[in-house]
């Protein structure tokens, strides 16, 4: 570790802590960025720098430029603290955990390191650990109101219906959700309201909870002035409507013979059984998962510097049957490429079988389709009505798409789109696919998962039954929980609990009702 540059009278330092205290970010960085240049060996300017990336969402730059910080000075407990939060919010949890660790070593009267510990050790399934942490939260501050909340999150599992603890947590996270001046604390409060309340029986107060939080959220996470949610509506209509048997066709007899293998994806509307899905065919002994890389994203965004704005600025299908032979073959290679540094080889080794799992390409099977004819294809179903609450009620990182999720009535605008995009498609495809509806799955897992397995060509293995147990890699998403758990059928027709409250959108959802058989 290098030896931290000595503090010493700097009237550019003193005015960038002063803007950065006043919230000025952009003359903060401005001003730090100067320091750096003239003593590059002081830590403090980066992990300022650190933080404002952070603010703004620019993780990668934010977690590079922390690290910076604590290997200049590795004494000071906020630089690791701001690492580890940086590190959680990019979905490196193990390494989160650590940095969390080493903070609390250092001061351990920060409350808020310890409790913010207690969320990424829980995602982690590290659950003792994570109330020990919490524990330490509230020795040093009792009133700590995420550790108040994370120790209800803790416990709740092991509350009874009838449990007299149910409501005085009840009435303390109410008091941080309309109480708190920090926007955080009440965001988790609000969102562990939603259970607490499940369990008191209280649908109406658990609905209120789903409200409450989805409005603190859209408050704290807006989209950029630029985006635009209707053209992005438009461009997955564009999507669903391009497929055509002479256009799929057309395409399979341009695929180059390079000797590249066809990929397998799991797609399907967020919150249809996915995570489960993956989970358990990652317990087959050949198959090895990504979950959620953006592989095809970055494809995606590599055939758009091939091509150029202006190809883009046409409708996709346009941009797809502009790819020549060469382009076709340059891109397939990449997205293998791309697989093989998240996977972290050099090579896939032979038999092994790639499921590459990320719910929302469902509405870029077009792209999929263009660059592999034969890619398999497996794709979630669930309950359309299951599904949108579902969605509602879960936390996700805000982009484009997940930012429909904090409405009703947008999240059945996003499910009509691309649902009807897969209805309108499916049969024109080449690449084959299947069907997975996630109520026949927990009901009958066994047979469920031996046809995925048929589909796939593989045989049968029996550590997929108990894929459980296997909790040495966290979930990014919403289901981290979930996973654990034995597959069942608790979470089917939930949706009924809360009819009244999705009553203005069932008649949106209505007609995926019938198409996929849940009438």
């Amino acid at each position: 570790m290098a030896r931290p540059q000595r503090e010493k009278h700097d009237p550019e330092l003193n005015s960038a802590r002063l803007a950065l205290n006043a919230g000025e970010l952009k003359r903060a960085a401005s001003l730090y960025a100067r320091v750096v240049k003239r003593r590059p060996g002081l830590a403090e300017p980066y992990y300022a720098l650190g933080v404002i990336s952070a603010t703004q969402g620019e993780l990668g730059t934010a977690i590079n430029l922390l690290l910076k910080s604590v290997s200049l000075d590795g004494s000071r407990a906020p630089y690791h603290y701001a690492l580890a939060s940086a590190l959680r919010d990019a979905g490196q949890l193990d390494a989160a955990a650590k940095e969390y660790e080493r903070a609390a070593w250092l001061d351990p009267s920060l409350a808020d390191c310890h409790a913010d510990a207690a969320s990424v050790l829980e995602r982690l399934g590290r659950t003792d650990d994570a109330i020990a942490s919490v524990e330490r939260a509230l020795k040093v501050d009792p009133d700590h109101e995420i550790g108040r909340t994370m120790n209800v999150r803790l416990r709740l599992g092991g509350a009874g219906a009838g449990d007299p603890r149910l409501t005085a947590w009840r009435d303390d996270l109410r008091a941080i959700g309309e109480g708190s001046t920090k926007r955080h604390a009440r965001v988790l409060a609000w969102d562990t309201l939603i259970d607490v309340n499940e369990r008191l029986s209280d649908d109406a107060g658990a609905f209120e909870a789903i409200l409450r939080t989805n409005d603190e959220v859209r408050a704290s996470t807006p989209l950029p002035p630029d985006a635009d949610r209707e053209a992005y509506l438009d461009s997955l209509r564009g999507l669903g409507a391009c497929m055509t048997d002479e256009r799929a066709a057309r395409w399979r007899d341009e695929q180059p013979d390079d000797g590249l293998a066809d990929p397998t994806l799991l797609v399907g509307f967020p919150r249809s059984g996915t995570t489960m899905t993956e989970r358990a065919l990652d317990a087959h002994p050949v198959i090895t998962t990504l979950e959620e890389v953006p592989t095809f994203e970055d494809t995606k965004s590599t055939m758009g510097r091939m091509l150029g704005p202006e190809a883009l600025a046409r409708p996709f299908h346009e941009s797809l049957d502009a790819l020549t032979p060469e382009h076709v073959a340059h891109l397939r290679e990449f997205y293998w490429a791309r697989v093989r540094s998240a996977l972290g080889v050099d090579e896939v080794p032979e038999g092994r079988v790639i499921l590459d799992k990320h719910p929302l390409r469902l509405a870029e099977l077009p792209l999929v389709n263009r660059l592999f004819p034969g890619a398999r294809v497996i794709v979630a179903l669930r309950d359309p009505r299951d599904v949108c609450l579902s969605c509602l009620r879960q936390r996700f990182r805000i982009n484009m798409p997940m930012s429909f999720f904090l409405d009703a009535r947008d999240t059945a605008r996003l499910y009509e789109t691309v649902m009807s995009g897969w209805l309108a498609s499916r049969a024109h495809y080449t690449t084959p696919w299947l069907e997975v509806r996630y109520e026949d799955t927990v009901a009958d897992f066994e047979p469920r998962i031996r046809a995925i397995l048929d589909f796939l060509g593989l045989g049968w293995d029996e550590s997929v039954l108990t894929f459980y147990e296997r909790n040495a890699r966290p979930s990014l998403t919403p289901s981290h929980r979930a996973v654990r758990d034995k597959p069942h059928t608790g979470a089917i027709a939930r949706w009924k609990r809360f009819e009244s409250e999705l009553a203005p959108i069932l008649p949106t959802l209505e007609p995926f009702v019938e198409a996929f058989g849940y009438r």
